[in-house]
């Protein structure tokens, strides 16, 4: 059996719906809210934004996850 190298969290969970397969990620999309009716739309990120915006958006849940964390292992069945 061959052991992972590097521990990718997506190489477990993410098959293709139609063969089983494994997928990879392609790329990156921003999920928008609106804030008046509550709409999701999504934009594809691109090679001209701003690095550094992208990976604060991406820690956000990471600063202010929605539970608290001082009951993880509670909440995780640990």
């Amino acid at each position: 059996m061959l052991e992972k190298t590097f521990p990718f969290p997506w190489t477990d969970s993410f098959t293709c719906k139609v063969c089983g397969r494994l997928v990879t990620p392609e790329g990156a999309a921003i999920v928008h809210r609106c804030t008046r009716c509550g709409t999701l739309r999504s934009n594809r990120t691109a090679a001209d934004d701003n690095p550094m915006k992208l990976m604060s958006i991406a820690l956000k849940p990471l600063a202010n996850p929605p539970f608290p964390l001082e009951r993880i292992r509670e909440l995780a069945g640990l």
